[in-house]
């Protein structure tokens, strides 16, 4: 009568899988995704997956739609890692190699500025491993999970039963730091404890980054352009002409600096960098 379907039966024709258990021991696949047929062309997957915050699973499902490209962003340091050893370790070693080669610099500014983006770089490598390691983990337990839950379903042996609990606490776990990750990203207030936290600060920072996307720029003519291209450079353009060396009207500069009547002692001057 609406032209649905039940998109996981669509994927999945002759496969058997459950989405709930009850408190009596039995399987059903209660939590279901109807879809139009006329969006059908969107979807690419649909999978149940363990889900161990919950007696229910994951209906996990994956769309395509086009993206809009967007640039790197800005980065905010998760301060966590620096209760980390191993980083400690780096910056330590960076910083007395870095301190040693002070006076190579003509300009103590120079020196300063480079050094914050070399502690930057360290510390963006370093975090992009522990995220490419703990994807990995995560992916190797949830694996872990999908087999220790069919069995534990089709079989009366606690030993399964007690694998299953044993595999949930930790991803709970690792999802709860991840779930602080994703708040530092948010800037976001901490949610009460055993919610889904993860979802909540990945959805947050999904919302704030679609709210900073610029879909479309008016050039100097008035022209609006939409492409990711024309963007760049209508930006580009904007700020060049802005900071632009241009002839300097002395008699307007010295009129109205001539009503300026707060000035920096000596000692602030000189704590005055540059």
């Amino acid at each position: 009568e609406n032209d649905l379907q039940d998109i996981w039966r669509t994927f999945h024709p002759d496969d058997k899988q459950f989405t709930c258990k009850n408190t009596l021991g039995t399987y059903s696949r209660l939590d279901r995704s109807y879809i139009s047929k006329a969006t059908m062309h969107y979807f690419t997957k649909c999978e149940i997956v363990p889900f161990p915050h919950s007696d229910h699973q994951k209906v996990l499902l994956v769309f395509d739609f086009d993206k809009i490209e967007r640039g790197k962003g800005a980065w905010k340091m998760n301060t966590s890692i620096l209760q980390q050893e191993e980083y400690q370790l780096a910056m330590s070693g960076f910083l007395q190699f870095w301190i040693s080669i002070f006076h190579d610099f003509h300009n103590p500014l120079d020196w300063w500025d480079k050094a914050k983006k070399q502690i930057a770089k360290i510390t963006k490598e370093y975090c992009t491993k522990l995220s490419i390691e703990r994807k990995k983990k995560k992916s190797k337990l949830y694996k872990q999970l999908r087999n220790a839950t069919k069995k534990a379903e089709n079989t009366d042996l606690q030993s399964f039963k007690d694998l299953v609990d044993r595999i949930t606490r930790e991803i709970k776990s690792l999802e709860t730091n991840e779930a602080f990750n994703l708040q530092v990203k948010a800037k976001a207030r901490w949610t009460e404890e055993g919610e889904r936290v993860t979802k909540y600060f990945c959805n947050l920072e999904k919302k704030r980054q679609a709210a900073q996307v610029m879909k479309s720029v008016k050039t100097k003519t008035g022209t609006i352009v939409h492409n990711s291209k024309d963007m760049l450079e209508t930006v580009k353009t904007f700020y060049t002409d802005l900071f632009k060396n241009e002839p300097t009207d002395t008699a307007r500069q010295d009129e109205l600096l001539s009503k300026v009547d707060s000035k920096l002692s000596d000692s602030e001057r000189e704590g005055c960098e540059g």
